[in-house]
């Protein structure tokens, strides 16, 4: 066959790992510090901005945490959670702007619930019910912050100064001064007070953690426990390994009191009460007289009105007194209007004395109180105490345990008692001691739960006197001595920015549980487990646990503005009725062991990851406890070494294969409603490393480039991919390489890749900056390719021309200056200067024409670009029925099509013999501009002529030089034995 014509229409599809013979046209055999652009074609990876230092004496540990935060565009953070240095020590939290490298500073805030008070005059003492997670001595006067009183009858927003954290045995004490604090603890029940104290840390610098810290554990390794989720100004932090615990605190017990009360006044009636303890039984009761009465002499009636009053009715069955001449003194008696019967009263306060015995059990007398003698008054149990507390309330209580019944004439709407539970709260008074709570019985017909309630006297506030009784109202509150709190020391931390450069790290603001017990309205189910994942979804905070989903009441929970504080609810707000607000708990149901460990927001849906299927969250038009439902979609593994991304309509997650990892793309089929994961590394199957510790250290996307970025902790991959329509045309992996590698983290914000890099040769940690945006140049009109580069100044007219890079150079590493017109400095020397490179110049000559005291240069380190082609096959033209059998194939030359382009080599390496290179240098080719970049656009010719089976042809540039590669040609020679057709 003559000499024919292949061609690679393109460079950009990224690596392949199937068969040469079965690869699209573009896939390469390896492809290294390339970036794939459909706009440019392939170019050489833009350089990588060096930062900032943040680490200046040591490397990044691999099981350090990063995370990246955008907060706005002028904010934006990587935080840095080290480990340990051993198991005595404590993890480091460290934050740095982006953009300028500057480290911010990062305050304490945390809560504590009161347990007792110890005033000591001109400061007070609280003792917590939790360990402080914090310590600071009374002589670390610059450490010592604020505190304010946030729950309590004393809230409010005036600050106090601490004088000390943790300084006792056991770490539970706060010292504050002031004088006339006032502080209630555990005896109040849930009026005990909470309060808020800061710890201030030095400007500007690390974090460490006390070990006492919700972050610290023994086995905590941050890089594979911690989890951060960012929203806003807040970010929430989670320990995995920590498992969710419930304060000490109880709230107060149901009042032991018996409130009696006259519900209706009439004549002629009784009012009676029953009280019961042990074996014991006392009876007492009061009779309402006539409402009128023959007058003494007969002739004429009399009213009565007073007979039917309430206040007269109670106030005779609680403070009865005796009456009748002297020598012959009796309980109070009634009459009829007319008749000789007489209705003796049994007062609570009384014991009958034996006249009005001996009158009630005279048979000669006319009477009606046949049990008078039946059981004995309660006057006569010295542990029982009776007082009239107003016109309307009289109060039964005891030092021991008893029951109350009453009974009237008037089919029991005369007389009422609130001891303990009544079955509604139709049956409570109206006036009552303050804070006096009651248990209200459940309808189940009626679908009503059980409930509590307390009463509170109007208008009350923070000195309202406790059990002062006087007109209210009942309010739903929450059960009989329950554990109503959840540990703050046990729930993910909040790292919130307060302004730039500034962070504040402390608990979680947490509602308690105000209404209910652990029947009605129980502990969400993350309590006595470990949270697995968190994540915000319509206006919810969400937390996983084991094979349980936990959603807080809508916009998080209650907030105070007083105090300009939002807290978090994970329990109802009434178990009156189910409300649309309240908080979701819900399970998935599996045939497979389900652990729960992430979720992502997705098409108004919740997809929930565990470690073999993927689960859809939803609700009707709200999200709702009614509306919720849950329910498994998919099948495929999960690596939760790394959350899931949310790019455009498609959610990316890793799996394990072996000793790699894979990457599926996750989406849902618009016409038909299925959730499917499609494999996006199917034809790179062993291409993505996994990191020392198993799985993957960071994973990151950009929609804005269609950009993915994973790292194994030493190199970074890149995949991208470009939709037209719904047809993806593009599916392009590669990696990116850096000196000394070290990868701790990547993350994208905007276009921009930002790249922690551990130096560990040079015992230094990096912050750099990928601008990865499409047809970015440099403001010189093209890109010089350093890493870690960085614009200096030289003043070339001193004595000793020299500049410093900020940062040092490893002795495998050769540092490169560069004018802003592609020059190259020559016999420059380095020399190290603590943390910082010193460079100068051989014999204090700056070479290259260059003069001046204010000369702009780049400094940095070269990297090569590589691309290997593929085998190149001869293959039939499409729509040719002729196809062609087993021959000989020998490439003659090829052409290389580019564009801006300054530099690139092509390297060729037939089977068994030296490698060839053939060199494309825009300085040689073209002639050149001075002070402008020496770049061309065209073609490329080189030789080859080596068998297409055996030979490697690798296109590289390790210079500093732009490069955009379009597409290949070659020619080659074909000999064929056969042709077979059809």
């Amino acid at each position: 066959m003559p000499l024919i014509n292949t061609s690679v229409t393109n460079l950009i599809q990224g690596v392949s790992q199937q068969p040469d013979s079965v690869r699209f046209s573009g896939q390469a055999e390896e492809q290294e510090n390339a970036l794939p652009s459909i706009v440019d074609g392939l170019q050489k990876r833009p350089a990588s901005e060096f930062v900032s230092s943040i680490i200046n004496d040591a490397a990044l540990d691999a099981e350090a945490k990063v995370h990246f935060i955008q907060r706005d565009k002028n904010e934006r953070y990587v935080v840095i959670i080290k480990p340990r240095e051993n198991q005595s020590g404590s993890h480091t939290v460290s934050a740095f702007n982006l953009e300028t490298g500057a480290q911010a500073s990062i305050k304490e805030r945390y809560f504590g619930v009161v347990e007792s008070v110890e005033e000591n005059g001109t400061y007070v003492t609280a003792t917590f019910t939790q360990e402080c997670p914090v310590t600071v001595l009374s002589t670390e006067a610059s450490r010592l912050g604020t505190a304010r009183i946030v729950e309590g009858p004393s809230k409010g927003d005036t600050t106090y100064n601490v004088l000390s954290v943790a300084e006792d045995a056991g770490n539970k004490q706060v010292k504050i001064a002031g004088s006339g604090i006032k502080l209630y603890g555990s005896e109040y029940g849930e009026s005990r007070s909470v309060i808020e104290y800061t710890v201030e840390n030095a400007l500007g610098a690390d974090l460490e953690l006390d070990v006492r810290n919700y972050l610290n554990s023994d086995s905590s390794k941050p890089v594979d426990d911690i989890k951060m989720s960012t929203t806003g100004d807040v970010t929430y932090v989670l320990n995995t390994k920590k498992t969710v615990a419930k304060d000490t605190s109880i709230s107060s017990p149901v009042s032991k009191k018996a409130l009696v009360f006259i519900k209706q006044g009439d004549y002629d009636r009784k009012y009676g009460v029953t009280v019961k303890s042990g074996e014991d039984t006392f009876t007492n009761w009061t009779y309402s007289g006539s409402s009128q009465r023959l007058s003494a002499g007969g002739g004429s009636f009399h009213n009565r009105p007073r007979e039917a009053r309430s206040d007269f009715i109670l106030s005779n069955l609680f403070e009865g007194i005796l009456s009748g001449t002297l020598g012959s003194l009796t309980s109070r008696f009634t009459q009829p209007a007319t008749g000789a019967e007489e209705y003796y009263d049994k007062p609570l306060n009384l014991i009958p004395n034996q006249t009005t015995l001996d009158q009630v059990n005279d048979p000669t007398q006319q009477y009606n109180n046949p049990d008078y003698n039946e059981f004995p008054s309660l006057a006569t149990d010295s542990d029982f105490e009776v007082s009239l507390e107003s016109d309307s309330l009289g109060i039964i209580s005891a030092n021991k345990d008893f029951t109350i019944t009453v009974e009237d004439s008037i089919a029991g709407d005369g007389i009422g008692v609130a001891h303990k539970s009544v079955p509604t709260i139709a049956d409570l008074p109206k006036v009552a001691p303050h804070n006096f709570k009651i248990f209200i019985q459940g309808d189940p017909e009626a679908g009503q739960d059980d409930k509590y309630v307390q009463f509170r006297l109007n208008g009350y506030d923070a000195n309202t006197e406790e059990g002062k009784v006087g007109a209210g109202g009942w309010y739903e509150t929450n059960g009989d001595s329950v554990n109503n709190r959840i540990a703050h020391n046990s729930m993910p931390l909040l790292l919130k920015s307060t302004g730039i450069n500034t962070f504040e790290l402390g608990h979680m603001p947490l509602d308690k549980l105000d209404t209910g017990d652990a029947d009605s309205n129980p502990d969400p189910s993350f309590v006595g487990t470990k949270i697995t994942g968190v994540f915000q979804f319509k206006g919810r905070l969400g937390l996983l646990s084991e094979s349980s989903v936990s959603m807080s009441e809508v916009k998080f929970g209650s907030y105070d503005i007083e105090l300009n504080t939002q807290k978090y609810n994970f329990y109802r707000t009434t178990v009156s009725s189910l409300l649309d607000s309240d908080p979701i708990d819900v399970s998935v149901s599996s045939d497979k062991v389900t652990n729960l460990s992430a979720a992502v927001a997705f098409q108004d849906n919740l997809v929930i990851f565990s470690d073999f299927c993927q689960f859809v969250l939803k609700g009707g038009e709200l999200l709702t406890p009614k509306t919720v439902s849950i329910n498994q979609i998919t099948e495929y593994d999960y690596d939760k070494s790394v959350e899931p991304i949310s790019l455009g309509s498609f959610i990316y997650f890793p799996f394990k294969r072996g000793d790699f990892e894979g990457l599926r793309e996750f989406t849902i089929n618009s016409s038909t409603d299925v959730f499917d994961a499609n494999e996006i590394t199917a034809h790179v199957p062993q291409y993505i490393a996994q990191a020392s510790g198993g799985g993957l250290n960071s994973m990151t996307g950009s929609s804005a480039e269609n950009l993915i970025a994973v790292s194994d902790g030493a190199d970074i991959y890149i995949y991208r991919y470009f939709f037209k329509g719904n047809e993806k045309v593009l599916s392009s992996w590669s990696k990116f390489t850096l000196s000394q590698g070290g990868v701790r983290g990547v993350g994208f914000v905007d276009s921009d890749l930002f790249v922690v890099q551990a130096l560990e040769d040079s015992s230094q940690t990096a912050l750099l900056k990928l601008n990865l945006e499409s047809k970015l140049r440099d403001p010189e009109g093209y890109n010089t390719h350093l890493d870690r580069r960085v614009e200096v100044t030289l003043n070339a007219s001193a004595l000793v021309p020299s500049f410093t890079v900020p940062y040092k150079i490893s002795e495998d590493e050769q540092l490169c200056v560069y004018t802003k017109d592609g020059l190259e400095l020559q016999n420059i020397v380095t020399t190290e200067e603590g943390s910082q490179t010193k460079v100068s110049f051989l014999n204090d000559f700056v070479g290259g024409g260059i003069t001046g005291t204010n000369i702009k240069l780049y400094a940095g380190l070269k990297y090569n670009m590589k691309y290997v082609f593929s085998e190149m096959l001869f293959k039939a033209s499409s729509g040719n029925t002729m196809s062609p059998s087993v021959g000989k194939m020998r490439i003659k030359n090829g052409s290389l099509f580019y564009e801006d382009t300054g530099y690139f080599k092509i390297k060729v390496t037939p089977y068994l013999r030296d490698d060839y290179i053939t060199e494309f240098n825009a300085t040689v080719t073209q002639q050149t501009t001075e002070g402008s970049a020496p770049i061309e656009s065209g073609n490329f010719r080189f030789p080859v002529f080596a068998d297409a089976d055996k030979t490697k042809i690798t296109i590289e540039n390790d210079t500093a030089a732009p490069c955009n590669l379009q597409s290949a040609e070659f020619e080659s020679f074909v000999h064929q034995r056969s042709r077979r057709y059809g």
